[in-house]
């Protein structure tokens, strides 16, 4: 008769074999899903809502070679007649490898300030590299990581699902103290012309631009394509999602099922503002009530930000 301990080690042993057996089971059944589609997720704006070019035709998004995502948020106007002002405001990805053609270009824009997103141990581990005398300010949205590796490989089948409530609860509500700081630089011209950004200038930056685009009365349909402005970017993204699993050497994973992760979803955008609507009533409200802003905080940033529209040229007499 076997002993109680070895009884023991065998009912042990059986159960993290039958464990293992199941998790093996769930990420092979995982790897199976079918992913999303390119064309579902990385959705193209309706450029016809949005000016691409300023007044002199220099274009909004600016090319870099270090850098992607780099444009600007002027030239979007509201019902009151105003528009945004070109070459004020921008937003990027980090600048971690910019060239020195890049910083001539920025030089060139005339930028004094720089706003970064990333957590504390991303911007100290790959810092940007920044023209002289510019203002560089660290103000993280979050600290943690809400899409670790694990989290990500044991929710493939719902990736979408769960991102967008990283949009909601990480973003939205804990990074509020962070875009009324932001904010706030707004309402001072000498701190303009700004840039803010994250890691690839999508979300966390996705989000802030829908603010303050939201906030000066920019309509919802012409906020939420400036977010899919994002996806004309979409291939240097995989590009580097690619390199990424390759050089970490991560089998199981296709690198369709991480487009969720990699594409400015309209579902990912409509989704935080509505959760703003449901909670606050309005972007103003939340502004108001999360961020940590006044209205008079509001009033100023319009003032600053916005400019009256130019009047159309007269017609020439045949």
């Amino acid at each position: 008769m076997l002993s109680p301990f070895l009884m023991f080690v065998i009912f042990v042993g059986g159960l993290m074999l039958l464990l293992a057996l199941l998790l093996t089971g769930v990420l092979i059944w995982q790897a199976t899903v079918r992913p999303y589609t390119y064309d579902e997720l990385f959705v193209l704006p309706d450029e016809d809502l949005l000016p691409m070019e300023t007044d002199t035709g220099s274009p909004r998004i600016i090319p870099m070679e270090g850098t992607t995502n780099f444009r600007d948020l002027g030239g979007y106007t509201t019902p009151d007649g105003s528009r945004m002002a070109w070459r004020q405001l921008f937003r990027s990805a980090r600048w971690l490898q910019l060239t020195g053609e890049d910083i001539e270009r920025i030089e060139a824009l005339g930028i004094r300030t720089v706003v970064d997103f990333r957590q504390s141990a991303d911007a100290e581990e790959f810092p940007n590299r920044l023209p002289d005398d510019i203002d560089y300010q660290s103000i993280p949205v979050f600290e943690d990581t809400p899409m670790s590796p694990r989290r990500v490989a044991f929710n493939r089948h719902r990736l979408l699902d769960v991102f967008a409530g990283v949009y909601v609860n990480h973003i939205v509500e804990r990074g509020a103290p962070t875009f009324g700081r932001l904010m706030k630089l707004l309402t001072d011209p000498d701190n303009l012309p700004l840039v803010f950004h994250c890691t690839a200038g999508k979300d966390r930056t996705g989000i802030a631009a829908a603010l303050i685009l939201s906030a000066v009365g920019v309509p919802r349909d012409v906020v939420v394509n400036d977010y899919l402005l994002t996806n004309l970017a979409a291939e240097s993204f995989i590009e580097e999602i690619n390199t990424q699993l390759g050089a970490r050497n991560v089998r199981g994973v296709a690198t369709e099922q991480l487009y969720p992760l990699l594409a400015a979803s309209p579902r990912l955008i409509m989704g935080a503002l509505d959760h703003i609507d449901a909670r606050y009533g309005t972007v103003e409200a939340y502004l108001l009530e999360k961020a940590g802003l006044t209205k008079a905080d509001l009033s100023r940033m319009r003032t600053v930000l916005l400019e009256p529209m130019p009047e159309p040229a007269s017609a020439v007499p045949s």
